[in-house]
């Protein structure tokens, strides 16, 4: 991230269908900096017990894709109360970090006049009560 972000309440909307995840996890722009940063200036040994960041990305994305089958059967589920919901959304944020870090995929935005076209259609209210910001030199998705 090129850029650092001027307020740190300012939110991105990163979109992980590259993933097989049709959550977009609202996130604040500095915990995405942040671990993308962490991810690319520590060792690949000091993740997952040693075995390494990319050993940690397949583990990820498996669990995380189960995860997104689950909220999508049970929306209900899907709020700020419920710890296993906010797990799955830091996670995805980590999982988007590493697809960057190690194969170069961009981290995929949405810019917040599309966000605001796509909440009137989420079946997850809670999305609804934030929209994302621009980040100055950041490539925007949708």
């Amino acid at each position: 991230m090129k850029e650092k972000a001027n307020n740190k309440r300012e939110k991105s909307a990163v979109v992980m269908r590259r993933y097989g995840i049709n959550t977009v996890v609202l996130t604040d722009h500095s915990e995405l900096e942040a671990t993308v940063e962490l991810f690319s200036t520590t060792p690949d040994t000091e993740w997952f017990e040693g075995k390494g960041k990319a050993y940690m990305y397949k583990e990820l994305l498996a669990r995380l894709q189960a995860e997104d089958r689950y909220f999508e059967a049970y929306t209900q589920q899907a709020v700020s109360s419920n710890p296993r919901w906010r797990n799955f959304l830091d996670d995805c944020v980590i999982l988007a970090a590493l697809g960057a870090i190690l194969y170069g995929s961009p981290i995929e935005l949405i810019h917040p006049e599309k966000w605001d076209q796509m909440v009137g259609r989420s079946k997850n209210l809670f999305t609804a009560s934030s929209c994302p910001q621009l980040l100055h030199g950041i490539p925007v998705g949708l």
